[in-house]
């Protein structure tokens, strides 16, 4: 992020132009904010960490420089105003916000995302899957973002066996870019996410699991284990992802992951067993 920063304050830059998955997005966010605060170094960068993402803020940016992001994943962190840098001394994944941060435009090309890797696609879907099953369990749901989450998990759970099935299928892919909008808008409105995206922060950040790979192994475990506090809401996942009789919202998210054929497991991502305890930790 800094060194993008010096390159785009070397370059004069008035415009940055962000192509490709969630880290570069969010690397480009950051580098917006290093250059409306002139930050020039990792201690400097440390001040802005953990700002309120809903709270009043603790600093205005100036505005200058504004992003135009082309995803080509489907993390959907191009609409949001926040920002995970990892920091490599902490091996921990840290927090930015600031709603001058978001991109003011974000370009849909399903065909450019043809050259995104399947695995990462695919996983970064299920990201966007989390997105929306954590907003309808959340426990500070509305019914307004309950009703959005719902609609973003049915088109995700339909277009990305498709997308899987063939890759070509432009429609379906840009269906996906759809359900991705709208499955994270649900935490813009203020609604707050649960253990699958807490656990897999810390995952990331600290065991180098890929982002969309932690929702994977994560939200089958977390809806299992929350299944007993909050029927009504798995109840409507499980609807949702198109659940068949008796079928457990668990269970329905255990076989769209595993008919996908990503990892669902801590062993199927080569997790470094060494760092167990430092990740439950933290």
């Amino acid at each position: 992020v800094l060194s993008a920063a010096a390159a785009a304050r070397e370059a004069g830059a008035d415009l940055l132009v962000s192509i490709g998955g969630g880290s570069v997005t969010d690397g480009t966010k950051a580098v917006n904010l290093c250059l409306d605060r002139d930050v020039r170094t990792v201690a400097g960068l440390d001040r802005y960490v953990g700002q309120d993402v809903f709270g009043p803020d603790e600093y205005a940016m100036g505005g200058g420089v504004r992003q135009v992001a082309v995803p080509t994943t489907l993390s959907a962190g191009e609409f949001t105003r926040i920002v995970g840098v990892t920091n490599k001394a902490t091996e921990h994944k840290e927090l930015f916000a600031h709603t001058q941060i978001q991109p003011c435009s974000v370009i849909f090309d399903p065909e450019l995302s043809l050259h995104t890797p399947e695995w990462l696609w695919l996983s970064t879907g299920i990201r966007s899957v989390d997105h929306a099953t954590e907003a309808l369990c959340s426990i500070n749901a509305n019914p307004y973002s309950s009703s959005v989450a719902a609609a973003a998990l049915r088109l995700l759970a339909a277009a990305l066996p498709k997308t899987k099935a063939n890759p070509r299928d432009l429609q379906a892919r840009l269906g996906r870019q759809i359900g991705c909008w709208q499955a994270v808008s649900a935490v813009m409105m203020g609604v707050h996410y649960g253990a699958s995206h807490a656990i897999g922060h810390v995952l990331g950040g600290t065991a180098d699991v890929p982002h969309g790979y932690t929702s994977c192994i994560n939200l089958p475990y977390v809806l299992q284990y929350n299944a007993e506090a909050i029927p009504g809401q798995c109840r409507a996942v499980a609807d949702a992802l198109g659940a068949g009789p008796g079928e457990t919202a668990a269970e329905a998210m255990d076989a769209l992951i595993r008919g996908l054929g990503m990892p669902r497991t801590l062993s199927d991502v080569d997790f470094p067993e060494g760092r167990f305890e430092q990740v439950c930790e933290l």
